[in-house]
């Protein structure tokens, strides 16, 4: 590349012919110019019994049922459905403790049985493995390591089905997905100056602090009924029923 050309890509393409073959495939396409048999390979990992081809039909699967009115939690709890997945583990971030704990609700009462690590767990101090004061938010003092190496292991020992990550930071999600051989979607990626979106169906459930557990706890349904919105009703509740074999809340 000389700086003045360069190899168009598919994020120049405003043709988008692949979508739905209605027109021809532009001048540079990287569709049009792919090795046939490249593209076989890759078909080849969508056939058969292997975790990538399970992987593939499940999604599909969601995505025909969605038709793009899902929820991502609603996406997430039809894709294990799907999948055959029994045990989720849930990789969060401590940022969104609140989102993770209302995730494995939902989890739970779709049946199935989740198990969330959060990132700090170990409870080490950063300068333990070298970081320096700088690297800590606070600039000094103890400040927990975030250790998704060691959330990855915790859930390979549990034997999880289907691990989510939620909102673990960025680097921190690619050692965590550098570990465990499960199906790994993501809830959300955690944009601390933005509004995280595909948390919506869990911050729109009302939660209170029980001082005498020391914990949040959610309301329970029959609480529920006067606090939701026809957003919350129509959009999670509604799409729930839809799911094959999944009760709404």
């Amino acid at each position: 590349m000389d700086g003045k050309t360069r190899t168009a890509t598919c994020t120049d393409c405003h043709v988008l012919a692949c979508r739905d073959r209605e027109k021809a495939f532009p001048a540079g396409c990287l569709t049009a110019g792919l090795d046939p048999e490249l593209l076989a390979r890759s078909l080849d990992c969508y056939r058969g019994q292997d975790i990538d081809a399970r992987v593939g039909r499940a999604a599909a699967e969601v995505v025909a049922q969605s038709r793009g009115t899902f929820t991502r939690v609603q996406e997430i709890i039809a894709f294990a459905r799907s999948f055959g997945a029994k045990k989720i583990g849930l990789a969060a971030c401590m940022a969104l403790i609140r989102e993770a704990q209302c995730f494995a609700r939902l989890v739970r009462d779709a049946g199935l049985v989740p198990y969330g690590v959060v990132c700090k767990i170990g409870a080490t101090d950063k300068s333990v493995v070298g970081y320096p004061d700088r690297f800590k938010t606070s600039g000094q003092g103890y400040e927990g390591l975030c250790n998704p190496a060691l959330q990855a292991t915790l859930l390979n020992r549990e034997k999880t089905d289907l691990n989510v990550v939620i909102g673990l930071c960025v680097g921190h999600d690619t050692i965590f997905s550098d570990i465990p051989r499960r199906p790994l979607p993501h809830l959300s990626q955690r944009i601390a100056p933005c509004s995280t979106t595909p948390f919506w169906p869990c911050t729109a459930l009302p939660m209170h602090h029980d001082n005498s557990a020391g914990r949040l706890v959610m309301l329970e349904k029959k609480e529920l009924s006067t606090f939701r919105l026809p957003q919350l009703i129509g959009n999670l509740e509604g799409n729930f029923k839809r799911i094959p074999g999944l009760s709404g809340l």
